[in-house]
């Protein structure tokens, strides 16, 4: 679909918003942070991805006892006080319990 209105996108791109927007995500996928873990904890591993200014990254930081999430979150499992799952696009990293770990993958 995108490589079909290439050409119009680059004739009019201020006409084709929303697809320029598709590209976007195909090009670049949106990296999502997916933290579940005790809160206290949490707000440490929250501070080192808000280190940087990263407008296509999300954070979900998601204490242990909510239970009640859709499939894709809650598959994300708790695994011991925290636990980060970094993804992009349609997969997701190994969890990883440890913080240096964590900040290395940012």
């Amino acid at each position: 679909c995108l490589k079909s209105a290439a050409s119009l996108m680059k004739q009019a791109p201020a006409a084709h918003g929303s697809l320029l927007n598709a590209l976007e995500e195909y090009l670049t996928p949106t990296e999502i942070t997916i933290l579940r873990g005790q809160p206290e904890i949490m707000k440490t591993w929250q501070s080192a991805v808000n280190q940087c200014y990263r407008p296509s990254k999300l954070l979900f930081a998601i204490p242990t006892n909510i239970t009640d999430l859709p499939e894709g979150l809650a598959s994300k499992k708790t695994i011991g006080d925290i636990v980060a799952y970094q993804c992009k696009g349609t997969s997701c990293s190994a969890p990883m319990t440890e913080l240096p770990d964590f900040i290395n993958c940012l």
